[in-house]
């Protein structure tokens, strides 16, 4: 149906998203018994994010990102980016605004742009699970300067764009679309 992962969580959307969208810390992968690549659930690991320094009251993480990080329409990885992606969200009151809730943020002014390649979250509460929840693809980072080009009065959030494009920092990007 789509590769928003605003809107779209069925299998097929999953797996496209996942291929399209990164985020800004993941589980590292190992290999079963069966041979089949599984998560470490034992080992969180930079993707977008290189590093991250987490509060040790648990009411905050600071996340350093990678820099030179390219998007497919040649946008870098900044914190506008990761802003934007949480902020539409809010906007929209999609899928996201479980785990604002869950994070314990009331809006999007709990994230905060401390310089180009550095970006805060700030939690009402201690939150045990605050690093971990940023390891979701459905809280994936798009690229604000695409979805913004692509934006137009009857979709200022880019609902289409992202929803045929992914518009991700992920290693892969969507040639063709065709839904069904």
């Amino acid at each position: 149906p789509g590769l928003d992962t605003e809107y779209n969580g069925s299998r097929s959307s999953h797996e496209g998203i996942a291929q399209t969208v990164d985020t800004l810390v993941q589980w590292d992968k190992k290999v079963g018994a069966d041979g089949l690549l599984y998560s470490d659930f034992t080992n969180l690991k930079g993707a977008l994010a290189e590093s991250w320094d987490t509060d040790p009251d648990g009411k905050g993480v600071t996340f350093h990102l990678r820099r030179g990080v390219m998007s497919h329409w040649g946008n870098e990885l900044t914190s506008e980016d990761v802003f934007y992606a949480w902020n539409r969200a809010f906007q929209l009151k999609s899928n996201r605004m479980s785990t604002f809730v869950r994070m314990k943020m009331k809006d999007p002014s709990a994230i905060k742009k401390l310089d180009k390649y550095t970006v805060r979250f700030e939690y009402e509460a201690p939150r045990s699970i605050g690093l971990i929840m940023h390891s979701s693809i459905y809280v994936g980072i798009q690229d604000a300067k695409a979805c913004q080009a692509n934006s137009t009065a009857a979709d200022p959030w880019a609902k289409d764009f992202i929803g045929k494009n992914g518009a991700g920092f992920g290693p892969y990007y969507v040639d063709t679309w065709q839904p069904g």
